[in-house]
């Protein structure tokens, strides 16, 4: 089981732009009523903490309270339900908010306006809504407030008591399942759109009692992030973003001074393992730096072996163990980060879409846009999404790396170890159908040379040769002529 985490959804972590965006955004603020919604958006708007901009609320709740005959219906009306209704139908609030040409979220859309919307986001039709948000150019954020079905009654009925807002106890109930079933759907357009979707916990005892949420910044457990089908945000884009800013920061500045190059491959699994930045989660084993080009590669290059005292050069990088800044800023850092700085192929790209296309890992399949030593772009496959709510180590079709599938299915054992995930045994079968694809004598001598070259877990390179049906004699065979070619 993946240890808790927190998911980066509390107010310290709204966010960021980094990746150069200047649109327009829209904020989903969700959950039930009386979770705490209301509270959470001044507080947003008055810490500074939404991307960036001028926002206007839209809040049913504030929008209705402006209507003639508001105050009326209200006095006589007995339930919410009688009150929505009229509401809803009546009073025409959906025509002149949403539909009408010179309605209220028509203006926003003409003048490219960022809004917050406090929403149940628990129906098909919210789903659509955000949709059709994204489609008018907006970047989505989601930000669910949660609190358990009786925190939030209870907190809906006190409310009533002091303001009149009143929500009855059994219709905040009936608004959990809608809820629990549309917010994965609704994350994921936030997410495609290239914002985030995050969770904040606001389900303390102490806060229903008094009928007042609080939205204390309280991390979030995985599980909770299960519950609403979540899981994938631990990799959205902002996150992602800001983990690299934090572990490139452990690195000399001057380092990346005038290069453009990509940061992609699993050291971002890390987010799955901790809290979100490098303190928490740990520095990873490794940074695979990507030049955009072979002046890039020559610049970077010249920097690295300045700042270390030796380089070991493979056919296909070059490794050095750079010392680290401790996370104060101090230099002279006990520490060190292996860092590869993969050697550029001629006619290939190093556009970080196609560095990203050569994975045969979903969850490799992550990487960062460097220009200058600052992170200005993020990419993160779709199905690395997936294997985190899958919770497996899902494989990219095709096998883009296929020369290398025994280590990719080293690599998959590892992830699936680290990560508290099921055995891979879906994804082993399918590389050892690939294996067993061409049985000729060369490309098994080319797949087993690239494995001695590549294998680094003598625990899951035994497990690999077992189920493929490697000898340990034919590997120990590669392993001398991997040397030999090495030397040469």
């Amino acid at each position: 089981m993946v240890r808790e985490v927190a998911a980066a959804t509390t107010l310290s972590a709204a966010p960021p732009c980094a990746d150069g965006y200047s649109g327009p955004h829209a904020v989903f603020v969700a959950g039930l009523p009386g979770a705490g919604k209301s509270t959470l958006v001044p507080r947003l708007l008055a810490a500074r903490q939404l991307p960036r901009g001028d926002f206007a609320v839209v809040d049913a709740d504030a929008l209705r309270a402006f209507h003639a005959q508001f105050a009326e219906v209200s006095a006589r009306a007995e339930r919410y339900e009688d009150e929505m209704a009229w509401f809803m139908a009546g009073s025409g609030f959906e025509d002149v908010v949403f539909r009408r040409p010179d309605g209220l979220m028509a203006a926003l859309f003409r003048e490219r306006r960022s809004f917050v919307q406090l929403s149940l986001v628990n129906s098909a039709e919210a789903l659509r809504w955000v949709r059709y948000v994204v489609r008018q150019g907006y970047r989505a954020h989601l930000l669910l407030v949660h609190a358990p079905a009786e925190v939030a009654a209870a907190r809906a009925v006190a409310r009533a008591a002091e303001s009149g807002r009143w929500c009855a106890a059994e219709r905040v109930r009936a608004c959990e399942p809608g809820l629990l079933q549309w917010s994965r759907d609704v994350a994921r357009a936030a997410l495609a759109s290239g914002g985030d979707a995050r969770v904040l916990d606001n389900s303390v005892a102490a806060t229903a009692a008094a009928g007042s949420p609080s939205c204390r910044e309280t991390p979030v457990s995985h599980v909770l992030l299960e519950r609403y089908g979540m899981t994938a945000a631990l990799l959205s884009g902002p996150r992602v973003m800001a983990y690299a800013a934090q572990v490139l920061a452990r690195l000399p500045p001057e380092l990346f001074r005038g290069a453009s190059a990509c940061l992609a491959g699993g050291a971002f699994k890390r987010l799955l393992l901790g809290g979100g930045d490098a303190a928490t989660a740990g520095m990873p084993r490794d940074l695979d730096i990507w030049p955009a080009t072979p002046a890039d590669e020559a610049l970077l290059l010249d920097r690295l072996r300045a700042a270390c005292s030796s380089c070991e050069s493979t056919r296909w990088n070059h490794r050095f163990a750079v010392p680290a800044i401790a996370a104060g800023g101090r230099e002279g850092c006990s520490a060190s980060i292996m860092v590869e700085l993969v050697r550029s192929t001629p006619g290939r790209s190093g556009a970080l879409d196609a560095i990203l296309a050569r994975f045969d890992i979903a969850l490799s399949a992550i990487g960062v846009t460097l220009e200058d030593g600052a992170v200005t772009g993020c990419l993160v496959h779709p199905l690395a999404l997936d294997s985190v709510e899958q919770r497996a180590p899902l494989l990219l079709p095709g096998l883009p790396n296929e020369p290398f599938l025994l280590a990719t299915a080293e690599r998959v054992l590892r992830y699936a170890r680290e990560l508290g995930f099921a055995p891979p045994a879906a994804q082993l079968a399918e590389l050892k159908r690939a294996f067993d694809s061409d049985t000729s004598p060369e490309r098994r001598r080319q797949l087993l040379g690239n494995y001695a070259a590549t294998s680094i877990s003598a625990r899951d390179r035994a497990t690999v040769l077992e189920d493929f049906a490697i000898s340990p004699a034919e590997f120990s065979a590669a392993v001398a002529a991997a040397g030999a070619v090495a030397a040469s």
